[in-house]
């Protein structure tokens, strides 16, 4: 069975608290999710100041701030993000960064407790950026979002690597379950030799888990104390309790998944002979009586006989006497 790594994406949903981040990891730490990730930028080095806003972030954070003002609001500083990373150490568990300028991607690249990096989706054909992590020996986890084909061939020749885990999104905020094509995963699966998982911005339970029943290996979610703060990744996020259901019916559909062979299971084994049928007699039968259909018939249980046989016996002479009800042997 293979485990599904399973990240929770917290990004600025802390919104820029460093307490409030600790408290994330805390969260995560309790209810088992295999990584926490947080997003990491300097905003002088990712936007240009009078950038506006996309229309998911006007809707759920502040309507007169720029894309610029509010990343400056919500992100740390890179001590406060160092501190994050000995503190889910401390507390054992994997902490992983998305990070949206070459700076912040080289503090990450030489943190040596951090094992896996996120390309975010608008970084999937920042060449630059690309042809840095192409010389990490780190594990990347590229995420496909607002991407084709092309970008996706390009982007995965740039970085030269095979320790990648290729991920589906869609970066919509929240996703429309008409816009997910959770069947990519399964297009991804066929054209590239790599790890395939799934990057989700649905509301709800339903499609992280039919991409880990389609095979997608990973699954990252963004996750927050409450759906109704005020940023731009809440609304689109899952709440600690629900995110805690949401693990434990991933992990009971890897285990539903089991094998690709069609075998009996123990289970069936012990009701097999119950629930089947064996040839019996209709009415007693004398020795030399030919079987028919009219003195046979078929009835549980299934330890006689197989009715798949039965034309064994239509036809024939019965070898001895037989009762009614009585198994044929």
């Amino acid at each position: 069975m293979t485990k599904t790594i399973i990240i929770a994406e917290v990004g600025v949903n802390h919104n820029g608290n460093f307490i409030e981040a600790k408290k994330y990891i805390d969260a995560c730490k309790k209810i088992n999710v295999d990584i926490i990730k947080f997003q990491i930028a300097i905003p002088e080095n990712v936007i240009i100041q009078n950038t506006k806003k996309a229309r998911y972030q006007k809707k759920n954070s502040k309507d007169k701030e720029t894309q610029f003002d509010m990343i400056k609001r919500l992100h740390l500083t890179l001590s406060e993000y160092k501190k994050l990373i000995e503190y889910s150490k401390k507390k054992k568990i994997e902490i992983m960064f998305s990070a949206f300028d070459e700076e912040s991607l080289n503090f990450i690249i030489k943190n040596s407790s951090i094992e896996k990096i996120k390309i975010p989706s608008g970084e999937i054909t920042n060449k630059p950026y690309l042809k840095i992590l192409s010389k990490s020996k780190k594990t990347l986890i590229l995420s496909t979002g607002m991407s084709n084909h092309k970008e996706i061939d390009d982007a995965l020749k740039l970085l030269n690597k095979k320790n990648i885990i290729l991920m589906h999104c869609t970066s919509s905020y929240p996703t429309n379950f008409n816009e997910v094509n959770l069947n990519v995963i399964s297009t991804f699966k066929k054209k590239y030799n790599l790890r395939i998982g799934y990057s989700d911005h649905t509301n709800g339970f339903e499609v992280p888990i039919a991409a880990v029943s389609l095979g997608a290996e990973c699954i990252e979610k963004h996750i927050t104390f409450n759906r109704n703060m005020s940023g731009p990744d809440h609304k689109a996020s899952m709440n600690i309790k629900d995110f805690e259901k949401m693990i434990s019916l991933i992990r009971n559909i890897e285990k539903a998944k089991g094998s690709f062979n069609k075998k009996l299971t123990k289970s069936e084994m012990l009701i097999k002979n119950v629930v089947r049928k064996s040839i019996f007699t209709k009415k007693s039968i004398k020795r030399g009586e030919i079987f028919t259909n009219d003195n046979l018939c078929i009835k549980r249980p299934g330890y006689g006989v197989s009715p798949m046989k039965i034309d064994n016996y239509l036809g024939k002479k019965a070898k001895r006497n037989y009762k009614q009800n009585e198994r044929i042997k």
